[in-house]
Formats: structure tokens, C-alpha cells, sequence
């Protein structure tokens, strides 16, 4: 099972590998990790990922994305809303624990 973990500056560190510890226990589970152009991206407690430039036509399995205070300037950015758009249903795994909880999260 594909298993895409979506990054951004400044994302929660136990956000994203608290999923990760669990998901990575289901049986063939293959952890990858995307932001939008790839490279090196820190979380809010300054851990470093090495990810791949996300290309949203080909994600299959559980897409997750973490959430954190770099959240904030997401809700806002129109390349990030455009993502949205673009992979549509797989976000109902999305793992942004505002939008779960139904909160604007302008202002989570």
C-alpha cells in the first residue's frame, strides 16, 4: 500500500510520524514523502525530510498531510488550493486535523 506523506515548512514532526509509525505496519506499506518542488523540508521543530516534487495525477493509496502552524499560510496560497483541487477525493484521507473538525483553518 502507497502510503504519501505530503510536506510543507514548518509542518508538526509528531503530526507526521505518528502516522507514520502506525501506517508503516500495515502489511507491504511503502512510506513516501512529497511538497510541492521536492527537496529538503524542515518541520516547526527543525527535523529535515528529503522529499520528491509531488505529482498529483499519479498519487494511489492514502495521502496524508500533517498539520502544524505551517498550515496557516497554506489555507491562502493558491498553488496549494490548486493541489487541492487537483487531487479532489484523496483528500478525504487528509490528516489536517482543522479541516477534520470542520474549523476554518484561517483560523485554527
Amino acid at each position: 500500500m502507497n502510503l504519501n506523506f505530503y510536506l510543507f515548512e514548518n509542518f508538526e514532526t509528531l503530526d507526521l510520524f505518528g502516522p507514520v509509525e502506525v501506517l508503516c505496519r500495515l502489511p507491504d506499506a511503502v512510506p513516501e514523502y512529497f511538497s510541492m518542488n521536492g527537496g529538503i523540508i524542515k518541520s516547526s521543530q527543525n527535523t529535515q525530510i528529503v522529499t520528491k516534487p509531488l505529482d498529483a495525477e499519479n498519487i494511489e493509496g492514502i495521502f496524508l498531510i500533517p498539520g502544524g502552524a505551517g498550515t496557516r499560510p497554506l489555507v491562502k496560497d493558491e498553488k496549494q488550493l490548486a493541489l487541492e483541487e487537483e487531487i479532489g477525493d484523496a483528500f478525504l484521507a487528509l490528516v489536517n486535523y482543522s479541516r477534520m473538525l470542520g474549523v476554518d483553518p484561517s483560523i485554527a
